[in-house]
């Protein structure tokens, strides 16, 4: 795949810029601003680096065309503006149109330039797009299809997002910049995959010991989801005995479900407290062992998170 040739318009007609990009290595290089019109305290930031990457990634299919408050911003300016590129999938050339409002179609012309798709004319043609880079995956099709669109898997893999750039090899998207990209929520084995398949070093035991990796994942989740059940069941009975005047389940006090579990008791009780007119006396004591306990609960859930 190559993109030969980008343009980004603020609306038909009016062109705001225009890049010719060559197979290989481009730079993208910006210039130090002035002290008066740099943004924020370090040089380089704020020329529009990064926004010309998500707008690349955004013609090869990324739904999001950059961050939900930048692309509320870009939309606002321009609501009628759009990015063209000519691309090319295994040699055959692509007009590709795709506008700042996601809301709106997309359009892509096989086997045509760039300059016929600058006017705005009937959309389509951007899934059979989508399909033709796909096709272009080879034998990783497959092996990314549980990553989501196997596409905009390997276009993660070969365009990270910027807020990603100290999080390692593995981790591409970022949940606040690419919120629509389900590749911050894979699991890292998965990644891993994808990245094996898409560079073909998958031998036939690396295959095995991934299939062994992902029946103890299957099996972690199962013993997690059982844990939980067990946990309930301990709680609801922990408190059916108190009740009952069987004792204390003192011993399971600070864990999560037990501290919500009490909440709800202490809760039920202020409410049948307040609604038999019982003692204002009996009436402040729950409610402040409620408030202690959710207190507990708050702090639990801020330890957990």
């Amino acid at each position: 795949m190559w993109l030969r040739h980008v343009a980004i318009f603020a609306a038909p007609g009016r062109e705001l810029r225009r890049l010719t990009l060559q197979p290989g290595l481009n730079v993208v290089w910006a210039p130090d601003a002035e002290p008066d019109e740099r943004v924020g305290s370090k040089i380089g930031h704020g020329a529009g680096k990064t926004l010309l990457v998500r707008m690349l990634r955004h013609v090869l299919g990324e739904p999001d065309v950059t961050s939900p408050d930048d692309a509320q911003a870009l939309v606002a300016k321009f609501p009628d503006g759009y990015v063209a590129a000519e691309v090319f999938v295994d040699g055959e050339p692509w007009a590709v149109r795709r506008p700042f409002d996601v809301s709106r179609g997309s359009s892509a012309l096989r086997a045509s330039f760039l300059e016929e798709v600058l006017e705005p004319s009937e959309d389509g043609g951007y899934d059979d797009f989508l399909d033709a880079l796909r096709g272009t995956l080879g034998d990783a099709l497959e092996t990314l299809r549980p990553l989501g669109d196997p596409w905009l898997a390997a276009l993660a893999w070969m365009s990270r997002d910027q807020e990603r750039r100290f999080g390692g090899p593995l981790r591409w998207r970022d949940r606040n910049a690419t919120p629509s990209s389900k590749m911050a929520r894979v699991a890292q084995i998965q990644r891993v995959r994808a990245i094996r398949s898409l560079l073909h070093v998958r031998a036939d035991e690396d295959l095995a010991t991934e299939d062994v990796v992902a029946g103890l994942e299957h099996r972690e989740k199962q013993t997690i989801r059982k844990l939980a059940d067990c946990e309930r069941e301990v709680a609801w009975l922990s408190c059916r005995l108190e009740r009952e005047g069987h004792g204390e389940a003192s011993e399971l006090v600070g864990q999560p479900l037990m501290v919500a579990a009490v909440v709800r008791e202490l809760e039920a009780e202020v409410d049948a407290l307040e609604a038999a007119a019982a003692e204002p006396e009996s009436i402040a004591k729950a409610r402040g062992a409620l408030v202690e306990a959710r207190v507990a609960e708050a702090v639990e859930r801020t330890r957990l998170e």
